[in-house]
């Protein structure tokens, strides 16, 4: 299984890889939307996790907005700790979003979803 790790806060992305590790998946890391694109681009991803809000005008919505648009099929899990940021994302987006996490979260969380999910 192939998970890429998206968040603006490089120490975040490590402790999620490092974490996701332990179980043999193969973890990479962005920090930014264009970043992320990119890897999904000549990597075939299985899940994305993504912040909502990474830093100004690079949102996770528009990360998964940009893949849906080139194929993405994988799962989606999107990390928050506004609420503010839920209301922004369209329909569409929404109901491909498989796990929603509110920071802060056990790694654990995300890691039986994934067993039990991929």
């Amino acid at each position: 299984m192939r998970i890429l790790i998206v968040d603006d806060v490089p120490g975040i992305c490590e402790a999620i890889e490092i974490y996701l590790k332990i179980f043999k998946y193969d973890t990479f890391t962005a920090n930014t939307t264009k970043q992320a694109v990119g890897i999904c681009k000549y990597i075939e991803i299985d899940c994305i996790v993504t912040d909502l809000r990474l830093k100004k005008d690079d949102q996770g919505y528009d990360l998964i907005e940009k893949i849906l648009a080139n194929g993405y099929k994988g799962k989606i899990v999107t990390m928050t700790d506004y609420d503010d940021e839920k209301e922004k994302i369209s329909e569409e987006i929404k109901n491909r979003i498989d796990l929603e996490l509110t920071k802060p979260f056990l790694p654990s969380t995300l890691g039986n979803w994934i067993k039990e999910n991929l």
